[in-house]
């Protein structure tokens, strides 16, 4: 009997033998993309990420035994087709390796690994997303060249060439199964890392994209009608100082009347024009006093001195989807961001704008943007509360050029300069009663081409001899120079816009508000210091000039303007808001009593402020006076906040899906 089992071994050793193939073969090509991501990186790395590199060789292993599993179909056909089943196995394993080295470029692009966001941006707009991208570099194509050859090297070795006894075949098959059956011992979590770039190095970025997009089609966390009285009332409890208004509009409180800003101006008899400037990607890493980066701003650092600033400010998003609706209306989030409501043409539940109050009083509201305004249904939004589009991508004429199209042909539309000249001269031909102009700039947005960008890149040159640099920095400012590039020629738009402003009559009735839509990567951050933008008021009005150190965000800006208009120039304000913010924390000192829930990129919310902790997808954090955080165990407070999260979460589902954000009668939209 035995002898009979070992003759059909190796009878039948090839067709045993090519789950070790197919998991050879997997490997190599996955440990070969994790070198060459390695070796792009090494340059601009700490010097121990190398580290989590080879680490992560482990993930990649339980990986390609996971794939060899899947592919279990093909290897029974082998015992019957070989040639077909090596065929097709090495079909898959050039796709695999191709979406692999994909996700790898991404992630060398944007310091992020690609997850399930991919099914929440609607077709157009990962199109556009994509188009935006500059091209292939040199070195992708060098990366993508070597990983041809040797993919195909190794499944033609591995697959057709190399011989495996059988008995070798069983014994490996067996061993592959114990980190299949111990799926989590293999699997990296980053709870295990307090640094989200450490996660990011070990993990196999094909497994974490299908792990994510596993656990986005699977959760289903959601709470039903008959659990919000509960959820209502203990979310009710967390903000004492609030008075909400019913369980049904859980999110409506009684408006604080509190004016923190008004003492610092000198305000005319007639109603003030108000301008937003929301700077695409405009991040505290690389603006303002201490950036961990060094400044590339020196007009708006210059301006900053002589307005009312927040050192630390915060978006609460990591996209612009998100910064319209906060910095407008307060809003809550729903599922992908407020926006994204009117997806399938459904009306926006109703709510309560600062541009809303301002039109019923009399206010001209104008929306000025160089690109697509659809984009992220802003336009949409934007209608809905009240605002005219003065000018997109459709309102530049021939003597405009646009952004510089990437190699694909692709711009996004125009760039600053260009905005911030054609809207200053149709500001003449527009109705002049009080107005409320938001522009929002586009320049600071991949794939980075100022114009006249050597200029600018020598304008980076000239910042950087200001700062004492080591080999390793110097290679990542070389590597992020058109970033920053970019950054600099943004902050001299801003410059020039300003400049001639000062030429209008209405400049000396005008306060500004300058601030970040996101954070722009540039290297490795804290989870919490990517949502850290600078925020900027200015007036020809002010009467000093402070800075507040005390945490705020752009939720908080609605109510400060509200109530800035109710108290000095007698407006009637709202009684009854549903805003998530309150007024803009003017304290001499750094605090943060905020409660801020967050929305990534990939539209999850798991990361949330409660005053000096924050959770990060699981981890706690204390933060410190600069926004820095520092990993922290203590099962007590982590599960508070994250019951108060939920709470959130819960609330914000159900507010947005049943139009019960405001409750209609105490409505004052006309």
């Amino acid at each position: 009997m035995f002898n009979k089992f070992l003759s059909l071994i190796k009878k039948y050793a090839f067709s045993l033998s090519i789950p070790m193939r197919i998991v050879c073969s997997l490997l190599l090509v996955f440990v070969t993309i994790r070198f060459l991501e390695m070796f792009a990186q090494v340059n601009i790395m700490a010097k121990n990420f190398s580290l989590n590199y080879i680490v992560g060789i482990t993930h990649d292993i339980h990986f390609a035994i996971s794939i060899t599993f899947l592919l279990s179909p093909l290897w029974i056909l082998s015992f019957f087709y070989k040639r077909i089943a090596l065929i097709a196995i090495q079909v898959v394993v050039f796709v695999l390796g191709f979406i692999s080295w994909i996700l790898s470029e991404y992630y060398l692009a944007s310091y992020l690994p690609l997850d399930h966001s991919i099914l929440v941006y609607p077709l157009k707009e990962i199109i556009e997303i994509v188009h935006s991208s500059a091209g292939f570099s040199v070195g992708q194509v060098f990366r993508g060249t070597v990983l041809l050859f040797l993919g195909f090297l190794f499944s033609w070795l591995f697959l057709w060439r190399i011989k495996v006894r059988g008995i070798i075949s069983l014994v490996f098959i067996f061993l592959a199964l114990i980190p299949v059956f111990l799926e989590k011992k293999f699997n990296p979590s980053i709870l295990n890392f307090e640094k989200d770039e450490y996660f990011y190095q070990q993990v196999n970025k094909t497994a974490f994209l299908v792990n994510e997009v596993k656990t986005y089609i699977n959760e289903s966390l959601k709470f039903d009608d008959y659990d919000i009285e509960i959820v209502a009332r203990e979310f009710h409890k967390i903000q004492q100082d609030a008075d909400y208004l019913s369980i049904k509009y859980s999110f409506m409180r009684k408006a604080s009347k509190n004016d923190v800003i008004g003492q610092y101006f000198n305000f005319k008899e007639e109603l003030p024009n108000i301008v937003f400037i929301i700077v695409e990607s405009l991040s505290r890493e690389f603006s303002g006093p201490n950036p961990t980066k060094g400044s590339f701003t020196p007009f708006l650092d210059s301006l900053s001195q002589h307005s009312l600033y927040w050192s630390n400010f915060l978006s609460t998003s990591e996209r612009t989807f998100g910064v319209l609706p906060s910095s407008l209306a307060s809003l809550p989030y729903g599922e992908q961001g407020f926006t994204h409501l009117t997806k399938g043409n459904k009306p926006y539940p109703k709510f309560i704008s600062i541009t809303g109050m301002l039109k019923d009083i009399g206010y001209h509201n104008s929306f000025f943007y160089g690109g697509w305004a659809y984009f992220d249904y802003m336009s949409v939004f934007l209608n809905e509360s009240g605002v005219n589009l003065a000018l997109t991508i459709n309102s530049f004429d021939e003597k405009y050029a646009k952004i510089q199209e990437n190699k694909d042909g692709f711009t996004w539309g125009y760039p600053d300069r260009a905005l911030f000249q054609n809207a200053l001269e149709r500001l003449d031909t527009m109705d002049q009663k009080p107005r409320f102009d938001i522009y929002l700039t586009l320049s600071t947005h991949e794939p980075f081409f100022p114009p006249n960008k050597e200029y600018w890149e020598f304008k980076v040159d000239e910042r950087l001899k200001l700062f004492e640099l080591n080999e390793t920095q110097k290679a990542f400012y070389e590597r992020m120079k058109l970033r920053f590039a970019t950054v600099m020629y943004a902050d001299d738009a801003i410059k020039e816009f300003f400049t001639n402003y000062k030429k209008r009559p209405d400049f000396e009735n005008t306060i500004f508000f300058i601030f970040g839509d996101h954070f722009l990567s540039v290297g490795e951050t804290n989870p919490l210091r990517k949502y850290h933008v600078p925020f900027i008021v200015y007036s020809p009005m002010l009467n000093k000039r402070k800075v507040f150190p005390a945490v705020s965000s752009t939720a908080d800006i609605p109510p400060t303007i509200a109530n800035m208009m109710g108290e000095n120039f007698n407006v009637e304000t709202p009684r009854w808001v549903h805003w998530l913010g309150f007024p803009l924390d003017t304290c001499s000192q750094f605090r943060s009593d905020r409660m801020i829930p967050f929305m990534r990129v990939n539209r999850n919310i798991d990361e949330f402020l409660w005053q000096d902790h924050f959770i990060s997808r699981g981890r706690l954090y204390k933060i410190d006076e600069n926004l820095q955080i520092i990993m922290v165990e203590n099962d007590s407070i982590k599960q508070d906040l994250e019951c108060k999260l939920e709470l959130f979460k819960a609330l914000n589902d159900y507010v947005c899906k049943h139009n019960v954000i405001m409750a209609p009668e105490l409505s004052r939209r006309k």
